[in-house]
C-alpha cells in the first residue's frame, strides 16, 4: 500500500505542538473518509516531524492533505504556513 509524508517543520509553526502528531492524521483521515490511515511518525534529520499515512487511494489522500491543511486550525495552528509541494509517485 503507498504511504504519503507530511513533514512539518517547527520553525514555521507558531507555538509547534506535539499533539499535531496526532490530531493532524485524524483529521486527513476523516476528510478522506478512510482512504488514508495513520502508519506513524518520526523526526527527519532536520528535526521536522514527518507523518506517515498509508493509502490505496494516492489521489484522495492528497486532496484530502490538501484540504485540511489549507482549511484547518488545528489547536488554533495553521499546520501548514508556507511552502507547500504535493507529489505523489
Amino acid at each position: 500500500m503507498p504511504t504519503i509524508a507530511i513533514r512539518l517543520d517547527p520553525t514555521a509553526l507558531t507555538n509547534p505542538d506535539v499533539d499535531l502528531r496526532s490530531l493532524l492524521p485524524d483529521l486527513i483521515a476523516t476528510a478522506s473518509n478512510g482512504a488514508v490511515s495513520d502508519e506513524g511518525y518520526d523526526y527527519d534529520d532536520d528535526h521536522r516531524l514527518v507523518i506517515y499515512m498509508a493509502t490505496s487511494h494516492v489521489a484522495a489522500a492528497i486532496e484530502a492533505v490538501r484540504v485540511v491543511v489549507e482549511s484547518q486550525r488545528p489547536l488554533g495552528k495553521r499546520p501548514c504556513s508556507g511552502r507547500r509541494g504535493f507529489r505523489s509517485g
